[in-house]
């Protein structure tokens, strides 16, 4: 298995990298004239790009708050949440963009992640 510090430093690229794959679908593709492949593009990397970000941040913030403990249990842990907080910001653009999403169903979707989470730990 990698090191931790390696599973860090993929995380900042994959986020730099969708960051610039985003910016470039957000910047070059209409909605009205998109084709499928190309929303499917955009939802990965909106995916792509929460998982990064999250975990990174989820990492960070454990490191900062428990300075003894197992990194690679941090990392696991920054990781499944970042998992699922990426599956919630595309289900809620998925939503959105079927134009169903208001706020109890956001909160329900929210309540169904935090369960899932509370039983996966």
């Amino acid at each position: 298995m990698a090191r931790v510090s390696t599973h860090i430093w993929l995380m900042l690229l994959l986020f730099l990298f969708t960051t610039a794959l985003g910016l470039f679908f957000l910047n070059s593709i209409s909605p009205a004239t998109a084709n499928y492949w190309q929303f499917a593009v955009l939802y990965v990397a909106i995916f792509l790009w929460v998982f990064a970000a999250m975990t990174f941040l989820g990492y960070v913030v454990r490191l900062a708050i428990w300075k003894e403990g197992l990194r690679l249990e941090f990392l696991r842990s920054a990781r499944r949440q970042g998992v699922l907080l990426g599956f919630l910001a595309v289900l809620l653009v998925l939503l959105q963009a079927a134009n169903i999403l208001n706020l109890l169903t956001g909160l329900l979707l929210l309540a169904v992640f935090l369960l899932i989470e509370l039983y996966a730990k």
